[in-house]
C-alpha cells in the first residue's frame, strides 16, 4: 500500500494546531513564570548552587540546572523547558490529526492538554514535569511521521533517544543501575553527563 501524499491541496494544514500549540505554551510561561516551586524543587535548587549534589534527586536535572544558571537565576529557564516539551508533543499530534483531516481529534488532543490538572503540574517544576515534557516531545515527533505510516527519518529517532534518555535519567533510570548489585553507590554529575561513583 502506498503512503498517502504529503502535499494534498484539500487538506487542512498543520501549522494552525501548532502555532496554537506554540501560543498556548508562550501563555503559559507567561502565566506561570517562573514557575510553582515546592519543597523538592527547592531543595534540589539548592544544588547547583552549591555545588554540592546527592542522589536524592536527579543529577541530570540539577547539572542541567546549574548550566541554565549562567544564564537566568530561578526555576524560569527549566519551566519553559518542560512546557517546551509538552506543547510540542501535543502539538505535532494534534498537527498531524488535522492534517489527516480529523479536525474534532486535533481539538481534542489541544484540549487535553488544557485541562488545568495537566497543565497545571506541567507549571510546577519537578523531575516528574521534566520527564513529562520530554517524553511527550518524543511521542509527538514519532506520530508526526507514523499516524500517516511514514518512515521516521534518522535525525528524528536521534532527537528521540534524547528525549528519551533524558526522560531515563530524570526519573531514575541510572539509580535502578546504581542499585543492581545489591549497594548503594553514589551518582556524580560531571561536565553536562552524570556517572556511577
Amino acid at each position: 500500500m502506498a503512503a498517502p501524499s504529503t502535499s494534498d491541496p484539500h487538506r487542512p494544514g498543520a501549522t494552525g494546531p501548532i502555532l496554537l500549540a506554540a501560543g498556548l505554551v508562550l501563555a503559559a510561561v507567561l502565566v506561570f513564570w517562573p514557575g510553582i516551586a515546592t519543597y523538592d524543587s527547592v531543595v534540589q535548587y539548592a544544588q547547583p548552587l552549591s555545588g554540592r549534589y546527592d542522589d536524592w534527586h536527579p543529577p541530570v536535572m540539577a547539572r542541567l540546572w546549574s548550566l541554565t544558571l549562567r544564564l537566568i537565576s530561578g526555576a524560569g529557564p527549566l519551566l519553559a523547558l518542560q512546557m517546551a516539551g509538552y506543547g510540542l508533543g501535543l502539538g505535532l499530534i494534534a498537527g498531524r490529526m488535522r492534517r489527516l483531516g480529523r479536525p474534532r481529534a486535533a481539538l481534542a488532543v489541544m484540549l487535553i492538554g488544557l485541562w488545568p490538572p495537566f497543565l497545571g503540574w506541567q507549571a510546577v517544576v519537578l523531575k516528574d514535569a521534566q520527564m513529562l515534557g520530554a517524553m511527550l516531545a518524543a511521542v509527538g515527533v514519532v506520530g508526526w511521521w507514523r499516524l500517516r505510516a511514514l518512515r521516521v527519518p534518522g535525525w528524528a529517532w536521534v532527537l528521540v533517544a534524547v528525549l528519551l534518555g533524558y526522560a531515563t535519567m530524570i526519573i531514575g533510570g541510572l539509580y535502578l543501575i546504581a542499585t543492581a548489585k545489591g549497594r548503594r553507590q553514589r551518582v556524580v554529575p560531571i561536565a553536562g553527563d552524570v556517572s556511577v561513583a
